[in-house]
C-alpha cells in the first residue's frame, strides 16, 4: 500500500490513544485493527502507521504532561521538607530534559560518607527513553547508600557538566576525593571541568563485564580471562599490577591488543583480595606503635585486620597509636 493512501481515521486514532493509556502493546493494538476488518488488506494503515501515530503524537503529549506532573510533585516533597534539593529543565518542547534530586537524608549522609562517590547511567526509562542515573556512597557498615538521582535526555558533556554542578551544589560545594565512573569519555571530561581535585577512577565491574566480548574471539579467551581475574584481583600494589599486568599481556600475546594495552595500574585502580590463601607484608613501627598491612583493611573500612592484630599479639603490643582510635570525631 502506497503511502499517500494510507491514513488513520479519527475512530482509530482514539482506539490507539485509550489502548496505549491502558498499556495495550502497538502489535495487539494492530492485530485488534485486523480482527475487526476481518483482514489486514481490509485496512488502508499499516502496524508502522500505528506506532508512528503513537510515537509522534500520542507519547509526545503524555511526555509533556508527565513532565508537567512531575515537576509539580517535586515541589511538593519541597515544601513538605525543605531539605529536599532539586533542579529541573526542560525542553523547548516542555519535556525533560534534565532533572536532579536529592532528599534531606541523601545529604546529610554525604557529609559522613562523602569521600568516594560512585556514579552510574546503565538504566534507561522505559517509556521516554530518558537515562537514569544514581550517585551511590557507602556508609561505615559496607552498605550502598543513595546520595541523589538523574533522568538525562542525553549523555553529552554539556549534559553531564550541568548534572555534576548541580549536584556540588547540593551537597554544599564539597567534591569528593574520587570519583568511580564506567569508562564514558563525556563523563570524564565533564569531571575534569567540574571537580578537578577528585580523583578520577573506572570503575572495575564495568571493565570486567566487557572482558567476554572483548577477548571472545582469541582460541584461548577462558584462560585469558581466568588470568585476567587472577592479575586483577590478586595483586596488592601498584607495583605488583604492573608487574603481572605486563607479564600477563606477554605469555598470551596481547600487547597489541588495543582495549588490553591501554589499560594502566592507574586506571584499573588497587584491588585487594580477601581471599585466606593470600599473604600480606605487615609493617609495624614499635617507637610509635604504629601497624600497617598491605591488604588495606583499615584504610578502606577503619577496622585493624587479623593480620595487623596478630603482629601486634606476638609484639606484645599493649597500646597502639591513637590514630587507630574510634573517638567522637569518628563516623557514626
Amino acid at each position: 500500500m502506497l503511502k499517500q493512501h494510507r491514513e488513520l481515521s479519527m475512530s482509530v486514532r482514539r482506539t490507539i490513544e485509550n489502548n496505549e493509556e491502558a498499556g495495550i502493546r502497538p502489535s495487539k493494538t494492530f492485530q485488534s485493527f485486523i480482527a475487526a476488518a476481518g483482514d489486514h488488506h481490509e485496512l488502508n494503515f499499516i502496524e508502522k502507521d500505528v506506532r508512528n501515530y503513537i510515537m509522534r503524537e500520542v507519547q509526545n503529549v503524555s511526555e509533556q504532561e508527565n513532565a508537567k506532573e512531575f515537576g509539580k510533585y517535586l515541589l511538593r516533597i519541597k515544601e513538605k521538607n525543605k531539605n529536599f534539593f532539586f533542579e529541573l529543565e526542560l525542553e523547548d518542547d516542555q519535556s525533560i530534559k534534565l532533572a536532579f534530586w536529592a532528599d534531606a537524608r541523601s545529604r546529610a549522609a554525604f557529609e559522613y560518607f562523602g569521600d568516594v562517590i560512585s556514579f552510574d547511567t546503565t538504566y534507561n526509562t522505559n517509556r521516554y527513553n530518558l537515562v537514569c542515573g544514581s550517585f551511590v556512597g557507602v556508609n561505615h557498615h559496607g552498605q550502598s547508600i543513595l546520595l541523589g538521582c538523574t533522568l538525562m535526555k542525553n549523555e553529552e558533556i554539556e549534559s553531564f557538566k550541568w548534572l555534576f554542578q548541580c549536584w556540588l551544589h547540593c551537597m554544599g560545594g564539597n567534591a569528593p576525593k574520587g570519583f568511580l565512573t564506567d569508562q564514558c569519555a563525556s563523563m570524564k571530561r565533564a569531571i575534569e571541568a567540574c571537580m578537578p581535585t577528585t580523583i578520577h577512577h573506572w570503575c572495575i565491574w564495568h571493565i570486567t563485564k566487557k572482558i567476554p566480548s572483548k577477548l571472545n574471539g582469541y582460541k584461548e579467551h577462558a584462560e585469558i580471562e581466568q588470568e585476567l581475574s587472577q592479575v586483577v584481583w590478586n595483586s596488592h600494589s601498584k607495583d605488583s599490577f604492573d608487574r603481572n599486568w605486563n607479564d600477563f599481556l606477554l605469555n598470551f600475546g596481547l600487547v597489541d591488543n588495543r582495549w588490553l594495552s591501554g589499560y594502566s595500574v592507574y586506571e584499573v585502580g588497587e584491588q585487594v583480595s580477601s581471599s585466606i590463601f593470600n599473604k600480606f607484608v605487615v609493617t609495624y613501627d614499635s617507637v610509635v606503635a604504629e601497624v600497617k598491612c598491605q591488604c588495606l583493611l583499615f584504610e578502606s573500612r577503619g577496622i585493624l585486620c587479623r593480620h595487623a592484630l596478630s603482629v601486634l599479639s606476638f609484639e606484645r603490643v599493649s597500646q597502639v597509636s591513637s590514630s587507630i582510635y574510634w573517638n567522637d570525631g569518628a563516623r557514626k
